[in-house]
C-alpha cells in the first residue's frame, strides 16, 4: 500500500510540475518553436536582456503587485484583528462575505468593476487598476491572518494587558509578531494573485498601458516568442525562492510562539 501511495504521490507532483519543467527546458533549447531534439543554448536569455521589450511590462507588474500586496497586508491585518474580536457567529458571517470575491468568476468581477469605476468617474486608470486588484487580493490576507489569530491563545494578550501594556503596545509587540507568518503569506499570495490577474487588468488598465500578462497576451496573438520562456523561467526561480524563504520564516516564528 505504501508503494502505491508513494507512486501516486510522485505521479501527482510530476503532473503538477511538468508544465513548469517544460518552460524552463524550452528556455534553454535552440529551437524557437519549442520542438525537439533538444540543443542547449542561452540565446533566449541574451535576447531577453538585450532586445526584448518585456522588461518594461514586467517592471510595471512588479510595482503594481508590490503596492497592492503592501496595502492588502495592512488593511487585511487590521480587518482580521477586528474579526477575531467579534463573536464567533458574527465572525463566521464576515468570513463568508470575505470569500465572495474569491469564488465569483473574475470575468463577472472585471465587468462589474469597470461599470463601478466608470460610474465614479475614474474610468480605465491606474487608480481603477489598483483598486480592482486590491479587491481580489484583500480576501486572501484577511482569511489567512484571521485563521492564524483565531488559533492563538488570547491569554497572551490578556497577560500583556495585566502587566500594564497599552493597546498599541499589545498590538505591535504581541499581535503582529504572532501573526507575522500569516501576514507574510497573505502578502505573498496577494502579490502572486495581482501579478497574474489578467482578467482584472484587461478590463481596468488604461489604454496603451500594458502589464506583463497583457503584454504577453498581445504578443501571443501575433506569434510565439521564445524569450517569454526565459522570462517565465526567471519568474519561476524567484517564486520558488520566495516560497522557501517564507516557509523558513514561518517555521522560525512558530518556534518562538
Amino acid at each position: 500500500m505504501k508503494v502505491v501511495l508513494k507512486t501516486w504521490l510522485l505521479i501527482t507532483y510530476m503532473f503538477l510540475f511538468a508544465p513548469i519543467f517544460m518552460v524552463v527546458l524550452m528556455s534553454l533549447n535552440l529551437s524557437a518553436y519549442g520542438t525537439f531534439p533538444f540543443v542547449f543554448t542561452t540565446k533566449w536569455y541574451y535576447i531577453l536582456f538585450t532586445e526584448s521589450n518585456l522588461f518594461p511590462a514586467t517592471w510595471l507588474s512588479i510595482k503594481l503587485s508590490v503596492s497592492v500586496a503592501f496595502t492588502a497586508a495592512f488593511i487585511g491585518t487590521l480587518t482580521a484583528v477586528g474579526m477575531v474580536r467579534l463573536p464567533r457567529k458574527v465572525a463566521a458571517l464576515y468570513t463568508g462575505m470575505t470569500i465572495v470575491p474569491i469564488v465569483v468568476p473574475w470575468l463577472v468581477l472585471g465587468i462589474a468593476m469597470l461599470l463601478v469605476v466608470t460610474f465614479l468617474g475614474l474610468g480605465r486608470s491606474f487608480t481603477a487598476l489598483f483598486l480592482g486588484n486590491l479587491v481580489v487580493t484583500l480576501p486572501y490576507v484577511v482569511l489567512i491572518v484571521y485563521n492564524r489569530l483565531i488559533d492563538t491563545d488570547p491569554a497572551i494578550e490578556d497577560a500583556a494587558r495585566n502587566l500594564g501594556a497599552g493597546p498599541n503596545r499589545v498590538f505591535f509587540e504581541i499581535t503582529v509578531p504572532v501573526a507575522a507568518p500569516a501576514i507574510l503569506s497573505g502578502a505573498l499570495m496577494s502579490l502572486m494573485v495581482c501579478f497574474n490577474s489578467f482578467v482584472i487588468q484587461y478590463f481596468l488598465s488604461p489604454f496603451g498601458v500594458r502589464t506583463l500578462p497583457l503584454e504577453i497576451f498581445n504578443l501571443i496573438k501575433v506569434g510565439y516568442r521564445p524569450d517569454m520562456n526565459a522570462l517565465a523561467s526567471i519568474l519561476v526561480i524567484v517564486s520558488f525562492a520566495a516560497v522557501i524563504s517564507l516557509g523558513k520564516l514561518g517555521s522560525s516564528a512558530d518556534k518562538l510562539f
